[in-house]
């Protein structure tokens, strides 16, 4: 490697000061330029991360209606294993999710905080377990959400069936964006599960007219999830994947509005 020009004398017996100034006096506006730049982009840097970390507030998040759903309750338990009843394990998903949303900065609606079903606040319909849909809609509705999350534990007599499944409406191009990026990050939550979204024809996702999807935490009908729907910190996770999730929709969706325009609700064919 070739010294560094300062280091020696020139040929004419010049001070090596001297040389250095020939060799940086041309280049003194590019190494001043560096610097600035370079301080730019900490300065940059430092202003990002404090505006990501200030009260642990998503820019992303911050000031947006979202309801989160924790289905069944009261007499309907859902599906059950033994003493866990997916009803309870719906309602304490929705205070860990809700309690993590609200950190991120948005809006949060719970359709319900206690062990009950919502059939009382919703007069019309046939059938209780059709007032009871129809209230946690009209709740979404009232409160103008932007999103409307349900969750729900799943069942199968096929006891390996595990993992995380989201759902979203049919035909709804909106419900499928979100549903693709929550799935996407809650297949990182457990090692070895690679599901995909799917779409449904569920009451839920049918009548609402904000984006909506249904996620279907895990099997209590496998061991593993069985006991995974019952540790703190495992749900901690699932909150975690599901916002992540979220807040990359939302990036996604805005970005082809400003591009396109808003996300066609009716773009896949039916």
């Amino acid at each position: 490697m070739a010294p560094w020009p300062w280091r020696h004398r020139t040929k004419t017996g010049g001070s090596s000061i001297s040389t250095f100034k020939l060799w940086f006096l041309p280049r003194r506006k590019f190494f001043f330029s560096l610097i600035a730049l370079t301080g730019l982009l900490a300065f940059g840097t430092m202003t990002l991360a404090a505006v990501l970390t200030t009260a642990g507030r998503s820019p992303v998040l911050k000031g947006r209606t979202i309801v989160v759903d924790p289905g069944h309750g009261g007499i309907d338990a859902g599906t059950d294993y033994g003493r866990y009843y997916e009803k309870d394990i719906n309602l304490t998903v929705s205070r860990v999710l809700r309690a993590q949303l609200t950190r991120e900065g948005a809006r949060v609606i719970t359709t319900r905080d206690r062990d009950t079903d919502l059939s009382h606040l919703y007069p019309e319909g046939s059938t209780r377990q059709r007032r009871d849909l129809a209230a946690r809609v009209q709740i979404a509705r009232t409160h103008n959400a932007e999103v409307l999350i349900s969750l729900h534990c799943n069942w199968s007599w096929k006891t390996y069936h595990r993992g995380p499944i989201v759902y979203y409406q049919v035909g709804r191009e909106d419900s499928r964006l979100l549903a693709e990026a929550v799935q996407q990050e809650l297949n990182k939550v457990q090692e070895g599960i690679r599901k995909i979204p799917r779409p449904a024809e569920f009451y839920i996702l049918r009548e609402s007219p904000m984006t909506a999807i249904i996620i279907e935490m895990g099997f209590l009908s496998n061991p593993t999830d069985r006991r995974l729907l019952n540790q703190p910190e495992y749900l901690k996770k699932l909150a975690r994947a599901i916002i992540e999730g979220l807040e990359t929709y939302i990036q996604v969706r805005e970005l082809y509005r400003g591009l396109y325009g808003p996300v066609p609700m009716n773009y896949l064919p039916r």
